[in-house]
């Protein structure tokens, strides 16, 4: 409005030649009559701009003085609204359960379990979401420092250079004071000059009472430093989860696990490359999860899982990968293998021999989960013992309700896996991939196994108990999912509709309707077309999912049962 009412000054004085003025008083003589006149005039007028010029000037500095105010003043509205904020109502309680869950949206691990990276140069600063959401303001600064959990889940990387180095020396005992009492899951990744990493492992060590959850990566190199520095801790008493690795894949001593010696309670146990952990002392009688991959065993894997059960008497969950040097012994071993608390086992790599012969001497009661991934042996038959796999059956009493088989290889074994099958009437989800270069006739022997002649319901009238059915009750009464991979060219796509639309109509007591199906269509390198057939395109639905992919791009059955894996 002010400044509509007194538009801009436009000067009347020409343009002012300073030059010229100061040439003509420094020269001889004085102004002739006219001259004076002429310049007795344009200083009247330009007296009278340079009045213009201050008022103009005044009013300048209103206008500055206005926007200042007027910003002053949306600041204030903008704090004002700030502050009536719904967000400020929370108890600080809810407010950081909310940090923490977006803490945990910046998962930096592939297994989604957050750990903040504190010195990682590949991560930026909004990865340091504790640091970040405690500088926004005072009161997001209280609640930082009175929500311990958002300091105490942070990752290490030593193998760093020394501006790295400077920036963990500060942000650690950061960390570390702010978690307070809180215990601390971390991993660390332990790399380059041995005096790099043994002042912050001293810091780590200091507080490893609190140790709850820990990842180690490692450096042969730097194992004997590492396990000095560790040396010094008296106990672990709150440590359940611990996993070990070397950097690079080689069969490591397993020095850096006996470290954790003092724990009283592992839960959880993952390794890597270590194939005597059986014999370093940790207390294998507290473990429930067992994880190992790329175990070389000298002797064969009936005699490794008999010594494990030996130990691990109050195993829950047990995943072993053998690697390629193992060598398959038949040992025919006279002990029994009793694990009255395991519910999951995945053997991956491991013969039918030898699952047979490890079938015939074990008791596992509450095995609910069961994943086999088997590999050719010379003068293996490739078939699984049924009989063995029966009296296991039998002799347990156990409902597995998961399995998973892969790779299925040789038409040879067509009926001995058609036949497991009828001994699991309570599996639920069945798990099944062939081999990718020897596909045959096994998916569509399974197929028709799996595919139910006839509906089965309840007659009109009638109670629930009188289940009538034209023919035998089909295999598998309680299957709910069904999860294939199968070679793209060559599939039996009619038989596997007819099958799963003759398993998604079953209705009546004791028998369940199929309702999610998984199909992985793995093409050849040679194959340019992806195209899902026709056939299979009308089944898709929700529940319903076919994924057409090229040989080799992506994995798919080796994550099935990660959810068997706890979290810290």
């Amino acid at each position: 409005m002010l400044c509509q009412r007194l538009p801009s000054f436009q000067s009347p004085v020409p343009d002012i030649d300073l030059q010229s003025s100061r040439e003509r008083i420094r020269a001889s003589g004085s102004p002739s009559s006219l001259e004076h006149v002429q310049i007795s005039q344009i200083i009247a007028e330009a007296e009278k701009d340079l009045s213009d010029y201050e008022e103009d000037l005044r009013l300048e500095s209103i206008r500055s003085d206005l926007r200042k105010k007027r910003d002053d003043l949306q600041t204030y509205v903008d704090d004002c609204k700030a502050y009536l904020s719904p967000i400020r109502q929370l108890p600080i309680e809810i407010m950081g359960e909310i940090f923490l869950f977006y803490q945990d949206l910046h998962g930096t691990r592939k297994d989604g379990r957050f750990r903040e990276p504190i010195n990682d140069p590949d991560h930026s600063t909004q990865d340091l979401t504790a640091l970040m959401l405690s500088s926004v303001c005072k009161l997001w600064h209280s609640i930082c420092l009175c929500t311990p959990q958002l300091w105490s889940r942070f990752s290490l990387d030593l193998d760093l250079d020394e501006k790295e180095r400077d920036a963990l020396s500060h942000l650690l005992p950061i960390y570390l004071s702010r978690s307070k009492q809180m215990s601390l899951c971390f991993d660390i990744k332990i790399q380059g000059d041995p005096p790099a990493p043994t002042k912050s492992l001293s810091l780590l060590v200091a507080q490893s009472h609190r140790w709850f959850s820990t990842t180690w990566v490692y450096d042969d190199d730097m194992v004997e430093e590492t396990v000095a520095c560790l040396g010094v801790q008296k106990e672990l008493p709150l440590l359940q989860h611990i996993a070990v690795k070397p950097i690079d894949d080689y069969v490591c001593s397993g020095d850096l696990l006996s470290a954790f010696a003092r724990a009283c309670t592992p839960r959880t146990v993952s390794l890597t490359w270590m194939s005597n952990f059986l014999d370093l002392k940790l207390p294998w009688s507290e473990v429930h999860f067992l994880r190992a991959r790329e175990v070389d065993i000298a002797t064969g894997v009936p005699e490794f899982l008999a010594k494990l059960a030996g130990q691990c008497h109050a195993l829950r969950s047990f995943e072993v990968h053998f690697s390629d040097n193992v060598l398959y012994k038949s040992a025919q071993l006279e002990c029994s293998i009793h694990l009255d608390a395991l519910e999951y086992l995945c053997l991956d790599a491991v013969s039918w021999s030898e699952l047979g012969e490890f079938f015939s001497i074990s008791t596992l009661p509450n095995l609910r989960r069961l994943a086999l991934d088997t590999v050719s042996v010379h003068n293996d038959t490739h078939t699984p013992n049924i009989d063995s796999f029966r009296s296991f059956v039998s002799r347990s009493q156990c409902q597995i309700s998961v399995l998973q088989l892969r790779p299925l290889r040789f038409d040879a074994a067509l009926d001995p896996i058609c036949d497991m099958i009828h001994h699991l009437p309570a599996l639920k989800k069945l798990i099944l991939a062939e081999k990718w270069t020897h596909p045959g006739a096994i998916m569509l022997s399974l197929m028709e196994t799996l595919h139910v002649c006839s509906s089965h319901s309840i007659e009109a009238g009638q109670g629930a108990d009188s289940l009538t059915t034209q023919h035998n009750d089909p295999v598998l009464p309680l299957l709910e999912e069904l999860v294939m991979e199968v070679r793209a060219e060559g599939f039996q796509a009619s038989n596997f509709v007819d099958m799963v639309k003759s398993r998604r109509s079953l209705t009546g007591h004791g028998i369940r309707a199929l309702k999610s199906v998984r199909l992985y269509l793995q093409w050849s390198y040679s194959t340019t077309d992806f195209t899902v057939p026709p056939i299979l395109q009308s089944l898709e639905c929700t529940d319903i999912d076919i994924i057409s992919s090229m040989h080799d791009s992506r994995r798919f059955l080796r994550d099935e049962h990660q959810e068997c894996w706890p979290a810290p």
